[in-house]
């Protein structure tokens, strides 16, 4: 396996969101099963914030896997058809 570090930036980055958007989910479950016992009266954070991060979670991945396929096209295209046009419905 191959170390986070010799990974391109965009690997990098999408591994530490991925982190990121796990601890705190995991952080939210900890508060909402502890919450009673450590004095937490509202909710909204949870109902917020964690479909946001699993939302920019969702578009970042698209992203790479974008970047990928694009890459890819470009990598196994023949040289004598070097020119290709990408449609991207909208």
């Amino acid at each position: 396996m191959i170390s986070i570090k010799k990974r391109g930036f965009t690997d990098r980055l999408y591994f530490y969101n991925l982190i990121a958007v796990w601890t705190y989910t995991i952080l939210c479950l900890v508060f909402s099963v502890l919450g009673g016992r450590i004095g937490i009266d509202d909710y909204s954070f949870v109902s917020i914030v964690c479909p946001l991060v699993w939302g920019e979670l969702g578009v970042h991945t698209g992203f790479v896997v974008h970047k990928a396929k694009v890459e890819n096209i470009h990598k196994n295209l023949p040289l004598e058809n070097a020119t290709i046009n990408i449609n991207i419905d909208i």
